[in-house]
């Protein structure tokens, strides 16, 4: 598949600075929203950068998507156009990545780890059930399943009605051509918060969904239910992912963390965080190449916090960037070098419109405040 290059578009400034080398920081936008949605580095060492902009003054009238070709330094060589709303990206544990949103039913398309596209699937095939119709409406999550397979959650509404209590869920697995292997009904729905989850062993995979019970169900590689808690949504679930044990980390409103078993059970929690007085949403996750888990989120409308912690949840570093602009974080990696990368979106108050970003820091998650714009708070734990 091939997608053609369209003109640059963007705006990309680029501000460096001598006083570190390792740790840049790029702004990508003009007079319109753009939001920077996750960043993937590629075989070669370039990056890929999702940015979804509203080419009106009106946000999201007419929305579309682009993946920005960046060198390593973050300066901007191409850009393939999407005609998508709504738009995520999911990069799998192999490296491929995943591009999704509305387009203007749902759609999906996978890369592999040179940026180049593998295949797409639409879905608009409705569902009638006692005489509603059901068109799909949304992709609400992702779960890799490591074997080149994976389950996409989808949303179905209620074709007649504007706002409707009845919307019905599905769990729709795609082999790696990008083929439905099997659709399950699903009850996952406490919001339009992401399903989350993993495969925990040979047979099981477990999922998680903010704002419910961090160990909301378990299913068969088939989607079949194993068991699932009849939770209310009263509990905000950030981020969630499998370590290479079979264990699960989560993180919840207000920077706790914590690491439970397979069933759900609590092998030790930590609010560290809160003890400190910062009342973070931890909703980025990843693990390090060392062994370790690095986190990153808001603390509040403007400052980002960065932490990494060891297999035990004791902190090794904890870095707050603080800023008089808002900022929203939406995707961190770290590169094969053994730094970090996070992208978000910022803006000034008032109408000043939202640019993407894309900051590169340390190996200690430490970037210069000359080069972040602000503040930078770097504290080493032990």
């Amino acid at each position: 598949m091939h997608f053609k290059i369209l003109p640059l578009l963007l705006l990309a400034s680029l501000f460096l600075t001598k006083l570190d080398a390792q740790a840049w920081k790029n702004i990508y936008g003009n007079q319109f929203f753009h939001a920077g949605k996750g960043v993937v580095q590629l075989t070669d060492g370039n990056l890929m950068m999702l940015v979804e902009a509203d080419t009106s003054c009106h946000l999201s009238a007419r929305r579309i998507s682009y993946l920005l070709h960046l060198n390593p330094a973050g300066e901007l060589i191409a850009q393939d156009t999407f005609p998508l709303k709504f738009s995520q990206l999911h990069v799998l544990e192999n490296g491929q990545f995943l591009l999704y949103g509305l387009s203007p039913t749902p759609r999906i398309y996978k890369f592999n780890r040179n940026g180049e596209a593998l295949w797409q699937q639409n879905f608009t095939e409705v569902i009638v059930e006692n005489g509603v119709i059901y068109e799909p409406a949304a992709i609400n999550g992702i779960v890799d399943l490591t074997d080149g397979n994976i389950f996409i959650h989808l949303k179905y509404k209620n074709r007649d009605a504007a706002y409707s209590l009845d919307d019905l869920q599905s769990l729709v697995k795609l082999d790696a051509q990008g083929n439905i292997a099997a659709t399950t009904r699903s009850h996952f729905d406490c919001g339009t918060t992401p399903i989350q989850g993993g495969r925990i062993n040979e047979e099981e995979v477990i999922f998680g969904h903010g704002f419910s019970n961090a160990l909301w169900a378990k299913t068969n590689l088939q989607g079949e239910m194993i068991w699932e808690e009849d939770a209310e949504c009263r509990r905000s679930l950030d981020a969630l992912m499998i370590t290479d044990n079979d264990k699960l980390m989560t993180t919840e409103a207000g920077g706790i963390i914590s690491k439970l078993d397979s069933n759900g059970n609590q092998i030790w929690t930590t609010s560290t965080l809160a003890n400190l007085g910062l009342q973070a949403d931890l909703t980025q996750l990843i693990k390090s190449l060392d062994g370790g888990f690095v986190l990153a989120g808001n603390i509040n409308n403007y400052d980002l916090l960065v932490v990494k912690i060891d297999d035990a949840g004791n902190f090794i570093w904890k870095q707050i960037f603080e800023s008089k602009q808002i900022h929203r974080i939406k995707g961190l990696i770290e590169t094969d070098d053994g730094h970090y990368l996070l992208s978000g979106l910022q803006k000034k108050d008032g109408s000043d419109p939202f640019k993407a970003f894309l900051l590169k820091t340390d190996q200690l998650g430490f970037a210069h405040s000359l080069i972040w714009g602000g503040k930078s708070r770097a504290t080493l734990e032990k």
